[in-house]
């Protein structure tokens, strides 16, 4: 155990890269930045053991800070927007005179589809049975990473603005910008982060993280080392997606669907007409239902499961069969499978996910490789942890915490060595 410890402190201690005597060119724009709480390492480990969470030898305590930034929605308009940022806290292990040589690795981790503001990563911070928290636990108090989370526009400071779903502009923009608040306010504030960015996030969040490592591939003087990217359970292909639901008689969740015409509606609204789309009443429901405070149960319960009660015949048989349909020209317009990664990727996604099908995933992964990806991998939990699963498999909610546990530890192998990582 000791000589794991010596290892793991060491690997921390190499190439503490804080940026500090590095170009300023790609600065944020931060409003403000205010403590929420400090989680000591001996509170977080007493969680983490009444949890039964398995930890190694170090576990680190954080400070969680709210950051407002601003950014720019998909009309170049400026948004004040917010996310949640975790830096760890150190445990008393770890000697005074090496303290000040520690720089961490960050995790930019995107939350997947809510719906309702209270649920956005800035409103829960405290050790509580949050998704949020389990993965503070898992990122910053257990492998110790700096953790940034984005709220995204339509949650926490911008929740007057709509959410721009599943459009891979705002997403990217609103979290590269938290990412770079982030990065500047641990820089300013002697807080030794590195500008190594792993990058991931869950169902809506992994489309987001597909969204932003794109961009930032193509920004490289924001000055942000992207190490790797774990897109989680997510999907790449929206016009392939649109074409599988137009193709279906029951939608299963249809408060996604309601979710994704809003919210390009909102952004094309000379391309995305709701009452040439959708029949009523829901042509005239749905505007009323993505207001931050409605429930996923409310939402699906206004809504209907019959594509044929939802959508007008006509409109689905143009947009199965027409690829020039402006609806679904503006889905592929946000596709993120096309193009070719040049750091290293690991999707992961479980293969009988009963909300965004493995299948899909399948091709968008066959596309980034034609494309010219080279150091990337397709990786199903469900086989990974077959003695865990049942012959069902894994729902789109059950899957979640496994590939979390897998993208987390992936990053940790790559920051500080198998070894290190147990």
């Amino acid at each position: 155990m000791k000589k794991i410890f010596i290892l793991f402190l060491s690997l921390f201690l190499i190439g503490n890269l804080s940026c500090e005597n590095g170009s300023r060119e790609g600065d944020s724009k931060i409003i403000s930045v205010q403590k929420l709480i400090s989680i000591s390492p001996q509170n977080m480990e007493e969680i983490l053991n009444q949890k039964n969470i398995p930890h190694g030898p170090i576990v680190f305590g954080y400070d969680a800070y709210k950051v407002v930034y601003e950014t720019k929605d998909d009309f170049g308009e400026k948004v004040i927007a917010s996310g949640l940022l975790v830096v760890p806290v150190l445990p008393d292990i770890i000697p005074e005179e090496k303290r000040k040589l520690y720089s961490f690795p960050v995790v930019l981790n995107h939350h997947g589809t809510i719906f309702q503001d209270n649920e956005a990563p800035s409103y829960n911070y405290m050790p509580a049975d949050t998704s949020t928290f389990s993965l503070i636990s898992l990122f910053t108090g257990i492998y110790g990473f700096a953790t940034v989370f984005p709220d995204y526009i339509g949650y926490g400071e911008s929740k007057n603005h709509y959410h721009p779903y599943m459009i891979q502009n705002s997403l990217a923009q609103a979290s590269i910008d938290m990412l770079k608040a982030s990065i500047d306010f641990c820089e300013r504030n002697g807080i030794l982060v590195k500008r190594d960015t792993y990058i991931t996030g869950y169902s809506e969040g992994g489309y987001a993280a597909m969204a932003t490592a794109k961009r930032l591939q193509e920004k490289p003087e924001l000055l942000i080392n992207v190490k790797a990217v774990a897109p989680l359970d997510g999907i790449y292909d929206l016009e392939n997606m649109g074409l599988a639901v137009v193709s279906q008689e029951e939608i299963k969740y249809p408060a996604f669907i309601g979710f994704l015409l809003y919210a390009y509606s909102k952004t094309y609204p000379e391309d995305v007409i709701l009452n040439q789309l959708v029949q009523e009443p829901y042509a005239t429901i749905i505007p009323t239902l993505f207001d931050g405070k409605k429930s996923a149960v409310e939402i699906n319960s206004s809504l209907t499961s019959k594509t044929l009660k939802l959508f007008y015949p006509q409109a689905m048989q143009d947009f199965a069969l027409n690829p020039k349909n402006p609806f679904r020209s503006k889905l592929k317009e946000n596709n993120t499978d096309n193009w070719a990664p040049k750091f290293k990727m690991k999707i992961i996604h479980c293969e009988h996910d009963d909300v965004l099908p493995y299948q899909l995933v399948e091709i968008s992964f066959k596309k980034l490789v034609a494309n010219g990806a080279e150091d990337i991998e397709l990786v199903n939990p469900e086989k990974v942890f077959s003695s865990l699963v049942d012959n069902d498999g894994w729902s789109h909610k059950e899957c979640a915490p496994y590939a979390y546990q897998l993208a987390a530890k992936w990053f940790c192998i790559l920051e500080r060595g198998e070894d290190s990582c147990r």
